[in-house]
């Protein structure tokens, strides 16, 4: 082959993986970005007034029935839709009550055969970063008595 037939080709090819580049480099380019944790926060809509004075806490109530409470969370930053935008998204969950247990996916179990009030202090911290924050949880019991 002639030198003008390889420079052509060379040429081609170099062209055509520019255009190539172009159109894919937004994609890949964006696959390699990570976006950093810039902290937790905890959906706290649940939450009543417990207690009075100095003794008034916020918290979740469950009641008799319910012996589990779900923890709604967002990993920050979160883009305008209020979806978390972070790279690593995986938290980790501490019950400061050794009866009570949390699941990875933050399911608040209290014990089944529970026949007193309880409560306990859920903490979630984030794996990239340590970002915390907490919620406190209570079960009521009730003694129900029926009067006839």
């Amino acid at each position: 082959m002639s030198r003008k037939i390889i420079l052509i080709i060379v040429t081609a090819i170099t062209v055509l993986s520019i255009f190539i580049l172009g159109i894919l480099a937004p994609e890949v380019s964006q696959t390699f970005i990570t976006i950093k944790v810039t902290g937790i926060e905890i959906d706290k809509s649940d939450l009543e007034e417990v207690g009075t004075g100095d003794n008034l806490n916020m918290v979740v109530v469950l009641k008799n029935e319910d012996r589990t409470y779900q923890i709604k969370w967002k990993v920050l930053p979160v883009d305008e839709n209020g979806f978390s935008t972070a790279t690593n998204k995986n938290v980790t969950f501490n019950s400061n009550n050794p009866n009570i247990s949390v699941s990875n996916e933050g399911l608040v179990r209290f014990p089944q055969d529970i026949s007193k009030s309880m409560s306990t202090i859920v903490t979630i911290t984030t794996v990239d970063g340590s970002y915390t924050d907490s919620i406190t949880i209570s079960y009521i019991y009730v003694n129900e008595v029926v009067v006839d």
